[in-house]
Formats: structure tokens, C-alpha cells, sequence
């Protein structure tokens, strides 16, 4: 019998071999979001940061120094080691929500890490040629962070806030308001 967990899954040194400048571009650009108090136009443009260079795939405006990691590296890779960021980022701004004076709708930057992380768990796959359903697999260590981060604050995203770049992600959020497991090939 076949066990397709993710703790019985072995991850190969290349995929967690991310060159350390890479490591440290996520970490400046998340801790904008990890603050005690937020300074809005830091973290509005940590948010745009993350969707260009990880949607994207703009390099051209990094350090060239930091390009030149990235480039070093296949694509998937770079995306795949950025969802751990990106969820916290997702995470803390939603929890922060009512601090930052947003009640009703999604702010810009929220809808911007939101779509970043719907395009790397629907789309990204497909755009970096991954085929083989064993590659789009996220660790453990991942899942764990979506579900300890990102659910508690589900109910914060609406229906009527997934329009224009989100509508894609309607697959994600539905089922999770119906305590439902999402059909994510990632996560399975």
C-alpha cells in the first residue's frame, strides 16, 4: 500500500538548496508585514515586490546581485520556496485587518498577495512546465503553515472581495467556508 504523505516523502537537496540571497530577499520583504505597527507604505510595497518578482518574473528591477540567484535556480524552485512567505505575509495582513482600518472589502495589498498565492497554488505549475503531479508537492512544513495561518482568517475573505484577479481563487475559498478540503494538486 502506497502512502502519499508528505512525511514519507523525501524532498531532494536541489529543491531546498535556495541560494541565500533569495532567502533573505523573502525575509525583508515579509518582515514589512511582521511588524508590531504597520507602516502602510512599506508593506504595500513589500506586496507589489512579491507579485512582480514571483508572478511575474520581473528580475530586471532586483540587485543584480539577487537577479543573478535567482537566476540561478529553475523558476519552480523560486516560486515553490516563496509560498512559506507569502502565506505569512497573507496571514498578517489579514489578521491585521481591522487595525489598518479595512472592515468591508479586501485592501489593494491584501488582493495582491492574495492573488500571489492563488497563482502560485492554481497557476504557476502549468507556467514553469511542471507535469509531473510529484513536483508541484508541497512539504509538510508548508500545509501546516496554510492551515495554521491562512484558516483562521477565511471567514475575513468574502465572496463578493474575489472579483477581477481573484475570481480564480473562488476554487480555494469556498470550500474552506464549507470546511471543506479545497482541490489543490499541491496540497493532496
Amino acid at each position: 500500500m502506497t502512502n502519499k504523505s508528505f512525511a514519507i516523502r523525501e524532498f531532494n537537496v536541489e529543491r531546498r538548496s535556495i541560494p541565500l540571497a533569495i532567502q533573505t530577499y523573502f525575509w525583508r520583504q515579509t518582515s514589512q508585514l511582521l511588524k508590531t505597527k504597520l507602516v502602510k507604505r512599506q508593506y504595500e510595497s513589500a506586496c507589489i515586490a512579491l507579485e512582480r518578482v514571483i508572478c511575474e518574473n520581473r528580475i530586471q528591477d532586483l540587485q543584480p546581485s539577487l537577479a543573478s540567484a535567482v537566476k540561478s535556480v529553475p523558476r519552480w524552485y523560486f516560486v515553490h520556496s516563496s509560498v512559506p512567505y507569502v502565506i505569512q505575509c497573507c496571514a498578517a495582513l489579514l489578521s491585521n485587518r481591522h487595525q489598518l482600518g479595512y472592515f468591508d472589502r479586501l485592501s489593494n495589498s491584501e488582493r495582491e498577495l492574495l492573488y500571489t498565492l492563488q497563482w502560485i497554488l492554481y497557476e504557476a505549475p502549468a507556467i514553469c512546465n511542471i507535469e509531473d503531479p510529484e513536483n508541484q508537492l508541497h512539504p509538510m512544513t508548508t500545509i501546516e503553515l496554510f492551515v495554521n495561518l491562512l484558516i483562521p482568517h477565511v471567514f475575513k475573505i468574502h465572496e463578493n472581495d474575489l472579483t477581477f484577479r481573484l475570481e480564480y481563487g473562488q476554487q480555494l475559498w469556498k470550500p474552506l467556508w464549507s470546511h471543506k478540503l479545497p482541490p489543490l494538486p499541491a496540497f493532496t
